[in-house]
């Protein structure tokens, strides 16, 4: 069965008369590479030379059925911090849950890594094989595969506790039985380090490592979002520096007698959608937003860069968020969306603090 990506790519998920055909998740996926609109067309243009590359590997059933094709497809898409059509999202994490409790090491880490950068959430039966894969094959993860799984179990938690608060399968067993065998005292590189303490921290473990010292540079985005937010009415103060984590939050406001911070968020920190969409944290920024939440008292909002420049000089934009911002207390990480007019969206679940608007 042929599917034209040129037909169904505007849907949300497959169509239901797929699986009257009896079609697998990869031969979907097959289907819609190989029908995808070329040119001004295309669904994903940063990605369409990478097209050949994926037919090929999805119909070579070696790389197919060990996890190989769906981790480099899936990576492709992390490199260029776009996420995938909705149509494809689906067949790609069927294709995930078939081959995830088999794959080798480097694919699992490759696939994982991938999945969580994009914000994308497996199925609870996935991350299960996910967690078994890891447990079963532990010894056989060194060197950086080690690290980066770990990297990995600890930023899709992020992510599954931000799409489903507590109620999310659990990987720690996962991240203890890798944690175990880093060998934390010959650690040198700043990265390598940075992930053992956000993974000890994330998971609630104690480690004597410290962070490196982060260099502190004011960028442009933060001293235009500066102006804004005093152009509407907030008093700028000291950015508070967090020692547990040596991390300077970028800004700092108190408006109508209220305090809250804000990071400044470049291309970094988002994923773009391929559908035209609004760009969405990527699975690093919920992470690193879920470590600061623990340790700030004020709302933290993230504002992106593609919102403040489309509402730069309106200054009734800000001073409307910044009354939104007001109806927020505490452990309140928020996101910054809405084009038109401001809206906020939380970060991390509801059920561990009390966020809500008061």
């Amino acid at each position: 069965m042929i599917v034209s990506l040129s037909k169904v790519f505007s849907a949300k998920s497959v169509p239901a008369e797929f699986s009257r055909y009896g079609s697998s998740s990869w031969e979907i996926l097959l289907s819609l590479l190989k029908t995808a609109p070329k040119g001004e067309h295309s669904p994903f243009p940063e990605l369409e030379r990478n097209n050949v590359v994926w037919t090929r590997m999805l119909t070579d059933p070696e790389a197919r059925d060990s996890g190989q094709a769906i981790a480099h497809i899936i990576s492709d898409f992390t490199q260029a911090s776009i996420c995938p059509p909705d149509i494809m999202i689906q067949p790609l994490l069927h294709e995930f849950e078939r081959t995830v409790e088999n794959m080798s090491p480097a694919h699992l880490k490759k696939s994982l890594i991938s999945l969580a950068y994009l914000a994308i959430s497996p199925s609870e039966k996935a991350l299960k094989s996910v967690a078994y894969n890891a447990i079963k094959n532990a010894d056989k993860f060194n060197g950086t595969t080690l690290t980066y799984m770990l990297h990995a179990l600890t930023v899709m938690d992020a992510v599954q506790e931000h799409h489903h608060g507590s109620s999310r399968p659990p990987l720690s067993k996962a991240y203890q039985a890798l944690a175990e065998r880093i060998d934390r005292k010959n650690l040198q590189e700043k990265a390598h380090i940075n992930i053992s303490i956000d993974a000890a921290r994330w998971f609630g473990q104690e480690t004597d490592l410290k962070y490196p010292p982060e260099t502190n540079s004011k960028s442009n985005l933060e001293t235009k979002i500066k102006d804004a937010l005093r152009n509407a009415g907030a008093t700028p103060l000291e950015p508070t520096y967090i020692r547990e984590l040596e991390h300077q939050v970028d800004l700092r406001h108190q408006y109508k007698g209220r305090i809250f911070h804000v990071e400044c968020d470049g291309p970094t920190h988002t994923v773009q959608s391929a559908q035209g969409g609004p760009a969405h944290l990527n699975g690093q920024t919920i992470l690193q937003t879920g470590l600061l939440r623990e340790l700030l008292h004020k709302p933290l909002v993230r504002i992106p860069y593609t919102i403040f420049n489309e509402n730069m000089r309106n200054t009734e934009y800000w001073k409307d968020l910044l009354e939104l911002i007001g109806d927020y207390r505490g452990k309140t990480c928020l996101f910054l969306s809405g084009k038109q007019s401001p809206q906020l969206e939380m970060i991390g679940s509801a059920d561990r603090f009390a966020a809500s608007p008061t």
